[in-house]
């Protein structure tokens, strides 16, 4: 079944991501839209917010669902670190107002990211982020007579991340309409690689069975990331990841550095969170990975270079927190 289409502003009656560009907004392509939420793995917050909701929702004739692909591929050329977008709801709420007219409402939004610290690093500053009771967080769009929209939901995307999933809850009821929907909205940055055409299969899987294939092949991936205990750790061993990850020749510097921050906080987190070093987990690991190079206890007997396991149990941190990360999809 196709979705209608709002004649005033001439799109597909969903919710659009938006970019700002001298006063005028470019929506993103949608290279996918379905009538349905694609998993069955809702943000807990999004969960628990739903579970309060039921007695609203017996006044709700229909409740939409859908899962939204927003091609965002072309947004790393000017925004090689991170990308501001504008949630726009008009062709939803507005989807039967006639060409030419001007409509102001004003909307229940709440944003949800999934549970898991990569995606909380991915997506930032947006005042309806994870609220406790969306019916406190109320944004005022304007849809004018020339189609010019104002969307006051601005959210800021990382682009060293290959792809970002969030929910929105949309909720506008006035004395004629009354809509109520949860979008599943997966944004597209990068598709070039294992992994980030791993985590589009998962975000967009609609039975188990298929995400749980999709998810089989992160071990894959994992396999050839692995430190060989026995050896000098490889100190391109995490450059090659993270081009696993997201590979962007002209960004490589810029993609670097944003994943070695986030192994950084994990090293520090798995050694227990000590203070008063603010960079500690860096100088563990450059510690770490100069001992592994010269030898530094090695146990000839097991053949083992201690810290190179060190080194290899952080790693492998990283190889969970991005399994989790992709599953959380």
């Amino acid at each position: 079944m196709a979705y209608e289409i709002c004649s005033a502003l001439e799109l597909p009656a969903y919710p659009q991501l938006s970019l700002e560009n001298e006063g005028e907004f470019i929506v993103l392509p949608v290279d996918r839209a379905a009538m349905e939420i694609a998993g069955n793995n809702p943000p807990i917050k999004l969960a628990k917010q739903m579970s309060e909701l039921n007695e609203f929702l017996q006044s709700v004739e229909n409740v939409d669902y859908m899962t939204l692909v927003h091609d965002g591929r072309s947004l790393t050329q000017d925004h090689p670190l991170e990308v501001a977008l504008r949630l726009m709801v008009q062709p939803y709420i507005f989807s039967e107002l006639e060409s030419g007219r001007k409509c102001e409402a004003d909307v229940n939004i709440g944003i949800y990211v999934p549970n898991s610290y990569i995606s909380e690093r991915g997506i930032w500053d947006c005042e309806y982020l994870n609220p406790h009771n969306v019916f406190e967080k109320q944004a005022h769009y304007v849809l004018e007579s020339d189609k010019k929209c104002f969307s006051p939901v601005l959210l800021k995307f990382s682009t060293c991340i290959p792809i970002h999933v969030f929910y929105s809850l949309i909720i506008y009821h006035s004395a004629e309409i009354r809509k109520f929907a949860i979008a599943k909205h997966v944004l597209l940055i990068d598709d070039k690689n294992d992994l980030s055409q791993i985590a589009e299969r998962v975000a967009i899987s609609e039975d188990s069975a298929s995400k749980q294939n999709a998810m089989d092949s992160c071990h894959w991936v994992f396999d050839r990331f692995s430190p060989d205990t026995r050896k000098p750790f490889e100190s391109d061993l995490l450059t090659r990841l993270f081009a696993e990850i997201i590979n962007d020749g002209n960004r490589s510097e810029v993609i670097r550095d944003f994943w070695l921050n986030i192994f950084y906080y994990l090293v520090w987190d798995q050694s227990g969170k000590p203070q008063g070093d603010f960079n500690f987990g860096e100088h563990q690991y450059l510690q770490l990975a100069e001992n592994s190079l010269n030898q530094v206890e090695y146990d000839h007997k097991s053949r083992i270079n201690w810290a190179t396991a060190a080194v290899a149990s952080f790693v492998k941190r990283l190889h969970r927190e991005l399994t989790s990360w992709i599953g959380e999809f």
